[in-house]
């Protein structure tokens, strides 16, 4: 595991800027009334636009998106699903720059990135991620992902899927964007390769504040947006879904997060059961993308057993609630191999400060 001082084998020194997930207003473009009905395409086709696609392409995407979700869909889904679409296109079999069958040559929708199969030059290898991505605001309540819930108040336990509605795809895009932000565009090449070897960024515990090196803040926005919709009051005359005291703990007042935490793993590689440094009375959200991980936890002393596959996020009290990963399962991300995920495991560690 890298040290306090160091990220994926380079030295750092402790006062790197923080990263921050963009937000649907980053990319200065006007905003525009989200009740007017060319809103939605208009404002997607800008973002995407932000994010290298070219003009002609995102607005076509943006139309047809906006013409298969109804008139009542808003940015924030336009963009996700206008997204999907130019980056299916990107994997077409047909060469950027062929003929279309009417003679015209065919506009590359987006940066190019090395054929499937096969990785970008350089030793680290399989470094590739999708296009800049961003955080939609609101997008936990119109995924409504299911999940599962047990334990108490001062030890809970809760097992959300698919966070992000897209197998952790945009999980993986807003972390990538942020790593190579602070790290810089080779540290994907500095990743290790080995099996059961994992790399990370993780807090330095001699530190007050639990500060990381550099200082991360990706995914903190997904967190708060997730805590929101699990501790929303249930709809009238159906019973809670989580229970009493797990509930009662998710409506807690929000805490400041602390710097986030980043782990990336290979293939074999096991973490042994344990309890975590930092104080107890703080959630942990862990946010997995790419290879699915085998996840044990005990709340109480009792074995609650799952597979965290990519897009799910487990959250817990790390300090009260023994936990441990037997196994990364290899085969099991829904990523490329040739994309940095297709053969690792992310976890993304989110947590309260202490109280």
């Amino acid at each position: 595991m890298a040290s306090a001082a160091t990220a994926f084998g380079r030295p750092l020194p402790p006062a790197a800027p923080v990263v921050h997930v963009l937000s649907d207003s980053d990319d200065g473009a006007p905003e525009l009334p989200a009740s007017s009905a060319a809103a939605a395409p208009c404002r997607a086709a800008q973002l995407l636009v932000g994010m290298g696609f070219a003009a002609g392409a995102a607005a076509q995407a943006a139309g047809a998106a906006r013409a298969r979700l109804g008139g009542g869909a808003d940015s924030a889904l336009v963009v996700a699903a206008a997204l999907d679409a130019l980056q299916a296109q990107r994997r077409s079999p047909q060469r950027p720059g062929a003929a279309s069958p009417r003679g015209k040559r065919a506009a590359s929708p987006g940066p190019r990135g090395p054929p499937p199969g096969r990785s970008p030059r350089g030793p680290g290898g399989l470094c590739r991620a999708a296009a800049q991505q961003v955080l939609p605001p609101g997008l936990v309540e119109r995924v409504r992902p299911a999940f599962e819930s047990r334990g108490s108040r001062d030890q809970p336990w809760v097992h959300v899927r698919n966070v992000d509605g897209r197998e952790g795809r945009l999980v993986a895009s807003l972390v990538f964007q942020a790593l190579q932000g602070a790290l810089g565009e080779g540290f994907c090449a500095r990743l290790k390769r080995r099996r059961r070897t994992r790399d990370g960024i993780i807090s330095d515990h001699r530190h007050p504040e639990w500060h990381t090196s550099p200082r991360l803040s990706v995914l903190q926005d997904l967190a708060s947006q997730l805590l929101a919709y699990l501790s929303a009051p249930p709809a009238e005359g159906s019973a809670p879904a989580v229970p009493r005291g797990v509930l009662s703990r998710l409506r807690e007042p929000r805490r400041q997060w602390n710097d986030t935490e980043v782990l990336i793993y290979n293939p074999g590689c096991r973490v042994k059961r344990h309890h975590d440094a930092q104080p107890p009375g703080s959630l942990l959200l862990v946010f997995s993308a790419g290879l699915s991980g085998s996840g044990h936890a005990w709340p109480h002393g009792q074995l609650v057993e799952s597979v965290m596959q990519s897009g799910d996020v487990v959250i817990m009290d790390g300090k009260r609630t023994e936990h441990a990963i037997p196994d990364v399962l290899e085969g099991t991300s829904p990523f490329r191999p040739d994309e940095w995920l297709g053969n690792r495991r992310l976890a993304v560690l989110v947590r309260e400060a202490p109280p």
